[in-house]
């Protein structure tokens, strides 16, 4: 067999469908961007129902760490649409019981496409599913979502470090080859890489160092950047195009204008210029530097984090926004989306978290509608476990969970968290442009 390198395969993935007969059929695309994905905890690690959670479940994908949905709707800056009906399965669970209690769900979920990540857990030690009842499992999911699904996306799967029989071992390669074999654009069929996105070489059973936590299953924050840049381009010549700059109802949004917010700190006091009604605080430092600047041509807010360091604790900044809306809502009775543009610029380090929340003046989150209230670029709490971001760029778009308006002083504003790892200095340089406030609507799509 012969063996295509990571960027060899997005190249043929992405390729203008099978020929047979001499004739070359066009790909299938979607026709909307959302997508309900079906599968275990790999999908979306943190914010997923786990074990013992009644059927089905529809769960949203917010935090980064451990979730390949998060990573991909993230990086596609709001082309595919992970905020609705998305998730539907159960960590730590084979493919006979997903689908025997979810994939009806999956099925009669809106979305037009379907990503599936459901075999990791038949290939491990004590309780194996066959490889002969997963590659039967895999035709039948594959059957079921043609019905109702325009695009299905099958992930090949990924190396882990917790299964040790050969014999798994080798099956489980089986199974991947299996599905790579499903891979037909002109069906709308579609086989995402992300074997080879976090192996340590080409079909490798081994996983590249700080791609996996130290469970050896789940995916570290590296892990799902490394699958989201190789999965994206197949993802993304499926799906609609989506520009959220000129999609209809945006109520404020743009540039980040006129300096004149304020720079406060603790130990450690930020210099340079915040955008209007914009704060920048630093929370938690024992030295360090961070250099706030606005590029008022571009719109473009800049954080230069060098060296913040906290002792035995992490360090931590708030940058804080304009604590009053407006822009015609009616106040208790309309509900928004708010949406940032984030970049994590190459060459960063020890950075552990970049989130986007919803915080009313009195110090709440506002999970409205059981959305999460937070938009996490994260990469956890601790560097013991490879958890850290991969010093490669990180372009990405923020949103949190929609909002309720509320009156006086308990309303919603945005607020952005960076934070670091105890024991270690940050440095890193990010980018913000681009925030929006928009009108509720249900989905992302212009």
């Amino acid at each position: 067999m012969v063996r295509l390198s990571n960027s060899r395969l997005v190249a043929a993935y992405i390729g203008a469908g099978i020929i047979g007969g001499g004739v070359v059929l066009p790909p299938v695309k979607a026709s909307a961007n959302t997508i309900v994905a079906f599968g275990h905890s790999m999908i979306n690690t943190f914010t997923f129902a786990m074990n013992g959670a009644t059927p089905p479940v529809e769960q949203n994908a917010y935090q980064m760490a451990g979730g390949l949905l998060t990573g991909l709707r993230q990086l596609s800056k709001g082309q595919i649409d992970f905020n609705r009906a998305n998730t539907v399965g159960e960590g730590g669970q084979q493919s006979p019981y997903l689908i025997a209690n979810y994939l009806a769900a999956a099925v009669a979920s809106p979305a037009k496409a379907a990503l599936v990540l459901a075999f990791t857990n038949n290939f491990r030690d004590g309780d194996p599913v066959s490889l002969a009842q997963s590659k039967a499992d895999l035709d039948t999911i594959i059957a079921q979502l043609r019905t109702t699904k325009e695009v299905i996306f099958i992930c090949d799967e990924a190396p882990k470090t917790t299964t040790v029989t050969a014999s798994i071992i080798a099956d489980f390669a089986a199974w991947r080859d299996y599905a790579r074999s499903k891979h037909d654009p002109s069906k709308g069929i579609y086989v995402l890489p992300t074997w080879n996105a976090i192996a340590s070489a080409p079909d490798s059973n081994t996983p590249a160092a700080g791609m996996l936590r130290s469970d050896g299953i789940h995916d570290a924050t590296a892990g799902v950047q490394a699958k989201g840049r190789a999965c994206l381009p197949i993802i993304a010549a499926a799906m609609p195009a989506i520009d959220l700059t000129a999609r209809a109802g945006v109520l404020a949004g743009g540039k980040f204008t006129a300096t004149g917010g304020t720079l406060a700190g603790a130990t450690v006091v930020p210099t340079g210029a915040a955008p209007l009604g914009w704060s920048v605080n630093i929370d938690a430092a024992a030295s360090g530097s961070v250099v706030s600047s606005l590029d008022t041509a571009t719109g473009i807010w800049r954080l230069d984090i060098a060296n913040l360091a906290n002792g035995s604790s992490a360090s931590a900044i708030s940058l804080r926004g304009p604590t009053s809306f407006g822009m015609g809502l009616a106040l208790g009775t309309d509900r928004f989306d708010l949406t940032m543009f984030s970049k994590v610029l190459a060459g960063s380090q020890n950075l552990g978290r970049v989130s986007l929340k919803l915080r009313r003046n009195g110090g709440q989150f506002e999970p409205s509608l059981g959305d999460p209230a937070a938009d996490a670029e994260w990469a956890g709490s601790t560097s013991t476990n490879a958890l850290a971001f991969d010093a490669k760029e990180w372009d990405a778009l923020l949103r949190p969970g929609h909002a309720l308006t509320t009156a006086g002083a308990t309303q919603e504003y945005p607020w952005l968290d960076i934070s670091g790892f105890a024991n270690q200095a940050l440095t890193a340089s990010i980018e913000f442009r681009i925030p929006q406030i928009s009108a509720y609507t249900g989905e992302m799509a212009a």
